[in-house]
Formats: structure tokens, sequence, C-alpha cells
């Protein structure tokens, strides 16, 4: 091996060297150098004065004293000025030129350490120190809706956190969620910056000692691709325990099987798209039946519970549901975990069974006994099927609407029509194309602008009675979308009036606060579709198991919600307990949950005219274009 040749440098080289490598590690290693070199300073300056017997007064004094003496010079320049004896006055010179540039460079490194600091803290990289906290992952408009329930969830809590980790810049999502969302004391909302699906900005976020995560997709086109990959990178890489729930969204049912297969049941994977489908062709035949679902669905009011009642072993269903004065019993969940909507009333509740309940809180569901009950004597025995084909006017479109014409489907009468009239040029690429599963209803498309003329011509033909008003997603932002659905409906009101014809309008929106730009806010006029999903995130990631509620709920073949008139249970005019009620449900295999009164339809203040869970014992006077609202299996 050859000789290893060093090269040769200067002692001041070596002396720049070692500063640089000691400064470019930052503010602390600088710091500490000029910390030890003013401490170094004080000494020599100290010791130098104590040998030589120098003093303030021109005697030397002790060392402690002189040491306290030449930090003081070395700190404050003005302390010198009263100084006397030239020697005394040339230590404190070189003392006090010695702190002016050791001192000062320390200060403005502290200053600048701690500008750096606030700065990191503005980029949002630094590590959240919360535990049992909700954690958001992505930013998308569903982000609002999502914060304000978690606010509403967490609001009885003594302090709460939610944490959102986004690729977005901390004081943008702060500000935006403070004009948009605001603050409650006790809850904090912490915004950090990274990649949801980068480990190393996950680690920042504590997700192992988290309550729950909801991983959201964004409007980029690949927001299925960047929630598959925070999912896996917080499930794969076993970042999160098995105890901690996941939901995430997903918009294709293929990509929702392949993570469903992929997590088991440590991920609940939800399809935005399918659930405000199923919603939104219930509630375009069903005026008010949007409220209801919004109010099971938020966290102001009441909502759905699981509960443990032992003295119901042994008895059947139909007896339970007068037996609970404060909440309405709408299923059960049995021992194996298996849930049931509306089971039959001779189901016999076993050890171990619990019943699905609406309730204002989980601690306000209590038996209080069991009784007999007469129902009221109705007008009408039997409901009064539809079974004449209907014709629908659908005005805009958007992906949604194959898959709401595809659950109109399989609730209207053979020999349906429905008439898309649509703007081409705003709608994508093969959006107009359904498959040929419709048996029931017959689809006709038509070009159409947005003039006034046109919502005229088509609303005058065929005696359209239901029209549902879709928001385009293509080439317009959001804000022009609403703005057009806005528009439309009100030239479809206006029409409506001046033809003297009562037309049921649906209308989607995607921003909720553009509801109150909207003339006549009624309960049926409207579905939010961002709204509506991310109520459903928000229930699921505080309880997970109320997944195969909402699964059966949403499920065309299981028990659903109508309204169903009120002369089917009761003479109209008749004061009655809304217990009687209940019972007249019960014995026709239905489930009663509350009452709409539709003189209060337009009114925000009573919930536009819905009542879920009223009190067993209340006493209520029903008209005839009143209803009830039942949990079924038919229409």
């Amino acid at each position: 091996m050859g000789t290893q040749r060093r090269a040769r440098y200067t002692l001041r080289q070596r002396l720049g060297y070692r500063m640089d490598n000691l400064f470019s590690r930052g503010a602390t290693g600088m710091v500490a150098w000029l910390g030890v070199a003013t401490l170094g300073l004080i000494l020599v300056t100290t010791t130098l004065a104590t040998v030589a017997g120098i003093g303030p007064e021109g005697e030397g004094v002790g060392f402690i004293e002189s040491l306290w003496l030449n930090m003081l010079r070395t700190l404050d320049p003005g302390t010198m000025g009263a100084d006397v004896g030239w020697p005394f006055r040339i230590i404190s010179l070189v003392a006090t030129l010695g702190g002016i540039l050791i001192v000062s460079s320390l200060i403005g490194l502290l200053a600048s350490a701690i500008s750096a600091k606030v700065e990191e803290l503005q980029r949002g990289k630094t590590l959240v120190l919360e535990a049992g906290h909700t954690l958001v992952l992505g930013w998308s408009p569903k982000i609002f809706p999502i914060l304000s329930e978690l606010l509403l969830a967490n609001a009885n809590q003594r302090s709460a956190s939610i944490v959102v980790l986004a690729p977005v810049a901390k004081s943008e999502m702060d500000e935006q969620i403070r004009s948009r969302v605001g603050t409650r004391r006790n809850v904090r909302i912490l915004c950090r910056t990274g990649v949801p699906f980068e480990h190393a900005d996950l680690s920042i976020t504590n997700a192992q000692y988290a309550k729950s995560i909801i991983a959201l997709g964004s409007d980029e086109v690949d927001q299925d691709a960047q929630v598959i990959k925070t999912v896996l990178a917080l499930v794969g890489n076993e970042l999160v325990p098995r105890d901690v729930p996941v939901v995430a969204e997903v918009t294709h049912r293929r990509n929702a099987d392949a993570l469903r297969a992929a997590t088991g049941n440590q991920v609940v994977v939800i399809q935005p798209s399918e659930i405000i489908a199923h919603i939104t062709a219930q509630i375009s035949r069903q005026p008010g039946l949007s409220v209801v679902y919004q109010e099971l669905l938020d966290f102001d009011g009441d909502e759905i519970y699981f509960h443990h009642e032992a003295g119901l072993v042994g008895r059947t269903f139909g007896d339970c549901l007068n037996a609970f004065e404060s909440s309405a019993v709408m299923g059960v969940r049995s021992a194996n975990g298996r849930v049931r909507l509306k089971p039959p009333m001779n189901m016999v509740f076993a050890p171990g069974d619990e019943i699905i309940a609406i309730a204002e809180d989980d601690d306000m569901i209590a038996m209080t006994g069991i009784t007999g009950v007469e129902p009221p004597t109705p007008l009408h025995r039997e409901p009064l099927t539809q079974s004449t084909p209907e014709c629908i006017l659908v005005l805009g479109w958007n992906d949604l609407g194959p898959l709401i014409l595809r659950e109109l489907d399989r609730y209207v009468a053979p020999g349906s029509k429905a008439k898309i009239a649509l703007d081409r040029e705003l709608v994508g690429v093969g959006a107009t194309e359904l498959a040929h599963e419709l048996t029931n209803l017959s689809v006709q498309f038509e070009d159409a602008g947005k003039d006034h003329d046109d919502v005229d011509r088509l609303l005058r033909e065929d005696g359209y009675a239901n029209v549902m008003i879709l928001c385009y997603r293509h080439g317009v932002t959001e804000a022009q979308a609403d703005a057009r659905a806005l528009m439309t409906l009100l030239q479809t009101l206006q029409t409506s009036e001046r033809l003297d014809r009562s037309v049921h309008v649906i209308t989607e929106l995607l921003d909720v606060r553009d509801v109150r730009l909207a003339p006549q806010t009624t309960a049926d006029h409207f579905v939010v579709s961002e709204r509506l999903s991310s109520l459903l995130l928000v229930q699921l990631s505080e309880n997970m198991e109320l997944l195969g509620v909402f699964t059966d709920l949403f499920d065309a073949e299981g028990a659903e919600i109508y309204l169903r008139p009120a002369s089917h249970y009761l003479v109209p005019g008749e004061t009655v307990q809304f217990s009687s009620l209940v019972e007249a449900g019960g014995r026709r295999e239905e489930v009663v949950l509350g009452y709409r009164i539709a003189s209060l339809a337009h009114s925000e203040e009573e919930s536009f005219g819905v009542f879920l869970n009223p009190p067993k014992s209340s006493s209520l006077t029903l008209g005839l274009d009143d209803s009830l609202i039942v949990l079924a299996e038919d229409a």
C-alpha cells in the first residue's frame, strides 16, 4: 500500500474549518460556542483584575465580586460609564468590547433561532403530541362539513383535538377553517403540512395514538390512488394498531372492493357516490325525507346508538317499540353481530341481543316498561300503493346521474320515463351512457342550454311533477356549478307557478352555504352531496359499528324510511298519543320513528316540520296532509 499523502494547511485555515463545521450545525452549535467564548472572556478579565489588584475604586476586590463586575460590563456597555482609575477602565473596556462582539452575536442568533422556530411552526412540520385525537388525512371540500360535525361530536368532551394532515400550507388551512368552520373552546384543530402517504409526514401526526382516522381523496383525477396509498401507509406498515378505526372514501367500486380485501375489517371503505345516489333517488319521490336523513346522520339532535337491555330477554321486538319513552327502537343487533333493521315483530330477544335506537344521547336510552297500547282507527285501513308510471325531468348532468337513475329504476312503476336535458359542453366523456339493466325506466337525452325558454318548454311537456336539478362538474368551478343550479331552480319555480302546477323539485348543490341563497328554502328541495357523504364519514369514524345499520338502511332490498300519509294510521284531526301510532305501525310490521307536519315545511326553526323520536307520551293532532315517518320494506 502506498503512503497516504496529507495536505498542509495553515493554523488559520484549520481554525476556520472547525468554525465552519461548528456553525453548520445550526443555531444550537453557534449559541453554545458564543456562550463559551463569553464565559472565557469574563474569566480572563476577572483573573487579570484579581491578580493585579485592580478594582473600581483603585483598590482590588475579591474574585467573585470582580466576576460580577466584569459580567455586567460584558452584557451592558453602559455599566462602565462610572468606572474610576485607568487600569480598571482598560479591563472594563476589554470586557465591554468583547461583550459587544460576542453577546450581540449571541442575542442575534437567539432571535434568529426563535424566528426559525416560528417559521417551522408556520410550515406545519412540527410533531403533534396528542392522544385520543381524530386524524383527518387529505384536503377536499368535504373537510369543512367533516370538521363542523367533529366539533359537534366532541362538544361534550372536556378537551378534544382534531389533527389535519394535508399537502396544503398550514396558514392557508388555518385561515379557511376559521372562516368556514369556526372554533370551539374545548376542541383544538391542529393543521400540519405534508403528504398523507409519506411515512415521514405521517409520523408527526401521532397516528398510532389516534381515536380514529379519516382518509379523504382530493379533487384530482387520481384521488382513489391517493386514498389507497394513504391507507396502505397506515395499515400496510402497521403504523397504527388494529384497534384504531380507519374510514376511507373511495370513488370507484373496483377500487373499494380491492381495498376492503387488502385491509380486512380494520378499514371501513365507503363509496359516497352510491350513497348519495340512493338518498337522492329516495328524496326525489318523498318530500321531507332529506331532513330525516340529515337528522340521522348529523350530530345535532338525535343519533343512532346500540343498547343492551337485560329486561327484554324473552320479549318480542313488537313489545319493545313502546318500552322506551325517550328512544325510538328501530332494530336489533344479535349477539353474533348481525344487524337487522325492522325485524319481524314476533322476533324474541335472546341473551346478548342489543336494540338499535334513536336517542338524544346514549344515557337517554332507558326502559320505562312494557304496557299495552291501543292503536287509533285509520281513515284508510290499507296503504295506497303507487303503481302508475312516473315522468321525471332531469336538468343538468354529472357522474351521479346514472347511479341515481339506476336507483330510481328499482322504485318506479313499469313504463316510467326520464328525460335528461343537458348542456353537452359541460358533460364528461361517456357520462351520458347508461347501462341496459334499466327495466322500469326509459331514458331520453336532449340537448338544452340554460335559457328560461328551455325550462319553460320542458315543463310543459308530459306534465312533469318531479324535477331533479344536477350540478355540472366539468368545465366549471364549484361556485359556477351551484350558481347555474340555483338559476335553473328559480326558472323552474317561476314556470311551475305560472302554469299553476305543483312540481316537486330536488336540487343538488355542492356547497352547503349556497342553500341559503336559494328561493323558497324547504325541506324537500335540496341535497348537498358533499355534506351527506361527509356526515357518513364522521358517523363511522366515531362508531364503526354503525356500518351495518347504514348498509341495511341504504340498501334498496332491506328496510328503508318512508313518509306515509297519516290517514293510513288515524282519522285526520283526531288527537292521539304518539305511542298509539307506534302501536299502529307495529301491527302493520312497520316501525314508526316520527311524524311530519306539512304546514311547517317552510320553517327551518321547526326542522321543516320533521319530528324524529318524539316522547311516546306526547299528544299530537295530524291533518290530512301530514305524514308518519316509518321504517318499512316496501313503498
